[in-house]
């Protein structure tokens, strides 16, 4: 039985424009990575968070370092840094931590302290506004975040990865990216997405699931637990299929065109992709 067209969501590849001529895609789509999120739960120790456990103690030892240092330089010269032997030891922590919140009363006498000392108030500066902003999108954004970063998690992994059945996704894998076959799992439904992502591949689930973008869209406007990762990795489109030579190429594509152009196939998209519960998200 011969078809004068198919029409559907039929991705335009190379290997396909060898017999078949394609209209003008309808809509852009790509290769994007499914993966499951965690949400940072907001504790009483959410302070710490900003920076990392390094972080902190590469800052302490920073501000004592600073402290010694003016220590040195003014000691000699400056009585606000002399005293007993435990008076300075005081002195020496608290003018480097007052600096923070630049409450410091001990006055510079040196050229080399006050050089040391300018350096130093710009360098906190940049800390305190770093943290501050970090805190802040800590405190009021919820935050997201998914264990994959892009396809090179993928490749160096040995964990299993979901893909549409009758997708192209499986042979660009195998092919281009030289992921072994072995590691795909077909899946065939959005429920099966759903599912295999929430078991992981610890439990017969997978680690993550290749799809094109529309169905990804579609997928995540019902299931809020799980986001794209990475940016996406092909640039194809969809579009409608005839036979070499067909008239019809000529006129669906001009009338795909048009509707660019006006913006209904923005609007269309919009209508249907980006609808549900978890649209917001």
């Amino acid at each position: 039985m011969e078809f004068d067209a198919a029409i559907g969501d039929i991705a335009i590849t190379m290997r396909r424009t060898v017999t078949l001529d394609f209209t003008q895609p309808f809509i852009e789509t790509g290769l994007v990575i499914l993966a499951p999120v965690k949400q940072h739960i907001t504790s009483s120790w959410a302070f710490l968070q900003p920076f990392t456990l390094q972080m902190w103690c590469v800052t302490g030892s920073y501000f004592l370092i600073v402290g010694v240092v003016v220590w040195v330089l003014e000691h000699r010269i400056n009585d606000d840094f002399r005293g007993s032997v435990r008076q300075q030891i005081i002195t020496i922590f608290w003018f480097s931590f007052s600096t923070l919140f630049f409450a410091h009363r001990e006055n510079t006498m040196s050229s080399s302290g006050r050089g040391v000392l300018i350096i130093w108030l710009f360098v906190v500066l940049i800390i305190v506004s770093s943290y501050t902003a970090s805190l802040t999108s800590i405190l009021t954004v919820q935050q997201l975040d998914t264990s994959i970063k892009g396809i090179d998690d993928l490749k160096s992994s040995n964990d299993p990865i979901g893909f549409q059945v009758g997708s192209f996704a499986q042979d660009y894998m195998v092919k281009e990216l030289n992921i072994s076959r072995s590691r795909l799992r077909a899946l065939s439904s959005p429920q099966e997405y759903a599912e295999a992502l929430k078991l992981g591949p610890k439990e017969g689930g997978v680690m993550a699931i290749v799809d094109e973008r529309p169905y990804v869209e579609l997928f995540l406007s019902t299931y809020c637990k799980i986001a794209v990762a990475g940016t996406d990795f092909t640039s194809r489109g969809w579009g409608f299929a005839f036979p070499r030579d067909s008239p019809l190429q000529v006129d669906l594509s001009t009338a795909i065109l048009s509707l660019s152009e006006n913006g209904e196939l923005q609007r269309i998209h919009d209508k249907w992709l980006k609808t549900g519960e978890c649209a917001t998200d």
